[in-house]
């Protein structure tokens, strides 16, 4: 890339980082595909471009009948404090999982439940919140 088109990349940039400390999200998620489209070189840009797409909705399978979570809530409740920054996996009173990486308590999830027909409860417990 040249000179000049890497300044008006990192321009292109600074933009859409100034987008989303302005809180304009929707203005950054409208503008990153087009940047992500004019700079496809660019591994920040498209780094922006991907999390900035807007959330997917994930199909679960049906909840099985009489599936009360009030067990999972009352854990939650009790112990969620004592993993902050992390993904809590529970089923009904019991921890399965608790890591930072989403894709780990999942895994875990996996490995653990017969998700056919147990349904955990996936949480995040945000760090410094008590």
């Amino acid at each position: 890339m040249e000179t000049v088109e890497k300044d008006q990349a990192a321009e292109d940039l600074a933009e859409l980082k100034r987008l989303i400390e302005e809180g304009r999200v929707e203005d950054a998620r409208r503008l990153a595909p087009a940047l992500a489209a004019r700079w496809p070189q660019s591994a920040s840009i498209q780094h922006f471009a991907r999390v900035l797409e807007p959330p997917r909705a994930i199909p679960t399978p049906p909840l099985p009948p009489g599936r009360s979570f009030d067990r999972d809530v009352a854990w939650l409740r009790a112990h969620a404090r004592e993993y902050p920054g992390c993904w809590i996996a529970t089923f009904e009173d019991e921890l399965i999982a608790a890591d930072p990486s989403l894709k780990d308590v999942v895994r875990k999830v996996r490995d653990t439940l017969d998700t056919t027909r147990q349904l955990a409860s996936l949480y995040y417990q945000p760090p410094g919140r008590e």
